[in-house]
């Protein structure tokens, strides 16, 4: 059976920021350079789950009036990570800018 989700996307999902800074940062304590750190990161920031979206995407998704802060945070440590800002989910045409725009967040 094939997961749709990425501990990071469900993490993501769920904006809980030091959970994912937690796995952002063991990221890094389990690779040999700063450069393959960099990579992994990224890599694992914009893959995309089954329906895709990419990690950025899903904190972008939902607006959780209790974890303003907490969506805030997550969305900068996932940008600081290397997730690509201006991707679209090839099914919807959204981009993260639309999912915060939805929201009246911008």
């Amino acid at each position: 059976m094939k997961l749709s989700r990425t501990i990071i996307h469900d993490v993501c999902l769920d904006q809980n920021y030091e959970i994912l800074k937690m796995h952002l940062d063991k990221i890094i304590r389990n690779c040999d350079t700063v450069a393959q750190a960099n990579e992994l990161r990224s890599e694992l920031c914009n893959a995309r789950d089954v329906y895709k979206n990419s990690s950025l995407m899903l904190a972008c998704i939902y607006k959780v009036e209790s974890k303003e802060q907490e969506k805030a945070n997550c969305i900068r440590l996932l940008v600081d990570s290397g997730c690509r800002i201006n991707i679209r989910n090839i099914e919807s045409g959204f981009t993260c800018m639309h999912w915060v725009a939805r929201w009246g967040e911008i």
